[in-house]
């Protein structure tokens, strides 16, 4: 936060970006899942029929294949379809009141870009990932992944290409509201320790910037030119709590999360004022 008062690029960089865009944050989509230890969340998984009861000692869905987009389309015995497996889909697309939650969320917004970060691997990861076919959008997902893996150095890949999955948030994001969505695979274990954790969460600081100047032009240069961002940032150092407040909420969440065990789904969701990607000049 301290940049964003600094008379230097990166400063530039961070007023230019805290005063033009919309930056949402959901800290994490599944609390119980994290306090669990568990990649699925704690609730009862019935049986289908009548009675509807519960199966014995079966608890959870896994969020990230729960969402409205391909579900489904692994059947028994995929892993995906096995109510005690720890990618179990749930009986229906947005079963879950976290998904419900997130699709509420995401429906009463524009959003043009977002960001997931999962654990782990150190992988930029973008749709599809239900099949091996490239999304239309293939070039422009392979640039902005580049794009953030210059800053934290790592592998970049469709998502089918780590495994197939189905129902996944990326995949729905995309599919269903046309946003372009990554996943990031933080650190080298799902729960490193405290100095890596101040590592990595102050490398994608970085990420999120990134993400953040090139939202309102997907397709274009990556980082704006240095005279550019200084003719937009004029009036600098005028008093902007609102625009000051979301940097700060963007940057304590990020360290929260990332040492609270690097579970998702810490997601940065920006939206433009501007033109979707899909109207976008080059």
């Amino acid at each position: 936060m301290e940049k964003y008062y600094e008379n230097n690029k990166e400063g530039n960089r961070v007023r230019y970006v805290v005063n033009n865009r919309e930056m949402y944050i959901v800290p994490m989509v599944n609390p119980d899942g994290v306090e669990a230890g568990t990649r699925k969340n704690r609730e009862p998984n019935y049986m289908p029929g009548p009675m509807h009861t519960p199966y014995p000692d079966c608890y959870g869905v896994d969020l990230n294949r729960n969402y409205d987009y391909m579900w489904g389309i692994f059947p028994y015995p995929a892993n995906s379809a096995n109510p005690y497996s720890d990618e179990y889909q749930g009986e229906e697309p947005f079963s879950e009141k976290e998904t419900q939650a997130v699709r509420d969320f995401v429906g009463s917004h524009d959003f043009v870009l977002s960001l997931s970060y999962h654990t782990y691997s150190e992988l930029v990861l973008y749709p599809w990932g239900y099949t091996t076919q490239p999304t239309d959008d293939d070039e422009l997902f392979r640039g902005i992944a580049n794009g953030i893996s210059s800053i934290n150095g790592y592998e970049v890949m469709q998502a089918s290409e780590l495994y197939l999955t189905s129902g996944d948030v990326d995949d729905w994001l995309y599919g269903e509201k046309g946003v372009l969505a990554f996943t990031i695979e933080l650190g080298k274990e799902h729960s490193p320790e405290y100095d890596e954790v101040l590592n990595i969460s102050k490398t994608h600081v970085w990420v999120n910037l990134y993400a953040a100047e090139i939202a309102d032009n997907p397709g274009g240069e990556w980082v704006l030119r240095e005279e550019e961002i200084s003719e937009k940032a004029e009036g600098i150092f005028e008093d902007t709590p609102t625009s000051f407040a979301m940097m700060v909420v963007m940057i304590v969440a990020m360290f929260g999360i990332t040492y609270g065990g690097l579970f998702k789904c810490f997601r940065i969701a920006i939206k433009s004022e501007r033109k979707k990607h899909g109207n976008m000049e080059k």
